[in-house]
């Protein structure tokens, strides 16, 4: 619907691929240009004698001179990797997925400050309800929800949807409490998905008796751990604690808190926000007996299944898109400010955003087919 986008990304990477290769010049050439003048000092010296003092300062003003080249260079090289945003006035709402809220949320404060009559909001309220409040939106401000997977029978005459990312889950326990064969990677360790599957069931693994935790229905979280990982659906009894079944949690961070706080607590989130808990860690799934943990080369190899595409989903036709990552959105397109934010989220900006906040994020080239539970193609930038 853009097809002005169509050449956005090439001739970012482009500009960054060119100015990588200036700075590398510029660096090389200062380093000629300081060696050719330490020689001609050095020829100099045999011909006539120097005080000490003298010699120092002439090396420490050639060191300085490298330093200074080298760091300008590299500023240059930075200062063109960030190219300035498209502002434009404006209102634009997300809502949905809790896990990819983080990176919507870096990319918009980065834009709302270079645009400040930009207004952004950002409700984090999981996957289900973002496309309810997207359904249910009467108002002028646009709004984009944010959905772990792509919503089955949602008409594409009325709504749109763009892959903008991939988010790694992990299946996760009380380090404290459970046996650390169990966190071990490798040969052996971690879990399978029976046993996973057998500790949401009948709160046991291999005899041992764990307290299990999970997201409400309807988080897009839980749906790619019953479909992803454990291949069926479990019963929830309530919001934890629970003395029987599997007790819930409304958000990521709530579940968390609980299983550092639970012992023998086992769940699912979000891979990138285990950091913040110190008695959480990620439980390897083993696969034909080799436990793959929850980073981007397994993702990346197919050989670890529990992971998500994001999308943006809109009103508005689902048109023909190019790969360049059109907005495919009537209502988004009558916003500058939703069109240009959306675009910045898919370029290079968007990326380093996605890197920064959890490290662990694979672009996705659109694709006019359902993309199913396919392996993440790498970054393209």
């Amino acid at each position: 619907m853009y097809p002005e986008a169509d050449g956005i990304l090439p001739s970012l990477n482009a500009v960054i691929n060119s100015n990588g290769l200036l700075s590398a010049l510029l660096a090389a050439l200062v380093i000629a240009i300081i060696g050719w003048g330490i020689g001609a000092l050095r020829r100099r010296h045999q011909q006539a004698r120097y005080p000490g003092r003298f010699r120092a300062g002439v090396a420490l003003i050639m060191v300085l001179a490298l330093g200074f080249s080298v760091v300008g260079g590299v500023a240059l090289a930075n200062r063109a990797l960030t190219p300035t945003p498209t502002c434009a006035p404006g209102k634009v709402e997300f809502d949905g997925s809790t896990a990819f809220a983080p990176i919507i949320n870096e990319v918009a404060t980065e834009y709302e400050q270079a645009c400040p009559q930009a207004q952004i909001a950002i409700s984090a309220i999981g996957s289900s309800e973002g496309l309810d409040k997207l359904k249910g939106s009467n108002s002028e401000t646009p709004v984009i929800a944010m959905l772990d997977a792509q919503p089955q029978g949602l008409p594409s005459s009325q709504y749109a949807g763009q892959p903008v990312g991939v988010i790694i889950f992990a299946v996760v326990g009380n380090r404290d409490s459970l046996p650390p064969k169990l966190f071990t990677p490798g040969n052996g360790g971690g879990l399978s998905t029976a046993q996973i599957a057998q500790a949401f069931e009948h709160r046991t693994v291999s005899g041992l008796a764990v307290r299990p935790v999970g997201r409400t229905r309807g988080s897009g979280t839980r749906n790619d751990f019953t479909h992803g990982v454990i291949g069926q659906q479990y019963c929830s009894s309530a919001i934890c604690p629970q003395p029987r079944g599997v007790c819930y949690e409304r958000t990521t961070l709530d579940l968390l808190t609980y299983v550092n706080d639970t012992p023998n607590a086992i769940g699912y989130a979000e891979a990138d926000a285990l950091p913040f808990f110190p008695k959480v860690a990620a439980i390897p799934i083993s696969v034909t007996g080799v436990g793959y943990e929850p980073t981007r080369p397994n993702t990346l190899s197919g050989n670890y299944p529990f992971f998500a595409t994001e999308y943006l989903y809109t009103r508005g036709s689902q048109c023909a898109r190019s790969r360049r990552h059109q907005v495919p959105d009537e209502q988004a397109g009558r916003s500058p400010t939703a069109r240009h934010l959306v675009h910045q989220l898919l370029g290079p900006q968007g990326i380093e955003a996605q890197r920064r906040v959890s490290g662990q994020l694979a672009r996705l080239e659109a694709s006019d087919g359902p993309p199913g539970r396919r392996t993440p193609s790498a970054p393209s930038a």
